[in-house]
C-alpha cells in the first residue's frame, strides 16, 4: 500500500507532498513510513507541513498501523521540529541518519 497526499493553493498550485507506505520495521512488524515529505519554499511555515502529516497519519491508522515512522538525516532539524512537535521520539541510527516515530490509534474495523 502506498499513497500521496498534495496541497494546492487558491491558484490551483501544488505547494506541498507527502508520500506515504506501509513498510516493515526491520523486525517483521508492520508500519506507516513517511516516505517523503516537500513544501516548496514559499508556502513553508504556513500549516501546510502539519497537514500533510496529520493526513498521512490518518491514512495510516485507517491500514490499522500502530506506528508512524520517518527517518532523515540528523541535521535535517526543520523536519525534525515538525514531527517532534508532532509528539515523534527521535532515536539515533546508523550513517548519520535518526528515526522519528510514534505510537498510533490504528483503526482495525
Amino acid at each position: 500500500h502506498r499513497r500521496g497526499f498534495f496541497i494546492e493553493n487558491n491558484d490551483g498550485v501544488i505547494v506541498g507532498h507527502t508520500i506515504v507506505r506501509i513498510d516493515d520495521d526491520g523486525e517483521g512488524q508492520e508500519i506507516g513510513l513517511f516516505g517523503t515529505t516537500y513544501v516548496i519554499p514559499t508556502e513553508r511555515n504556513t500549516g501546510v507541513a502539519s497537514s500533510l502529516l496529520l493526513r498521512g497519519e490518518k491514512w495510516m491508522e485507517s491500514k490499522g498501523m500502530n506506528q508512524a515512522v520517518t527517518y532523515t538525516e540528523k541535521n535535517n532539524t526543520k523536519l525534525q521540529n515538525l514531527y517532534r512537535n508532532h509528539g515523534y521520539t527521535m532515536s539515533p541510527m546508523p550513517k548519520d541518519f535518526v528515526k522519528l516515530a510514534k505510537a498510533l490509534a490504528a483503526n482495525h474495523d
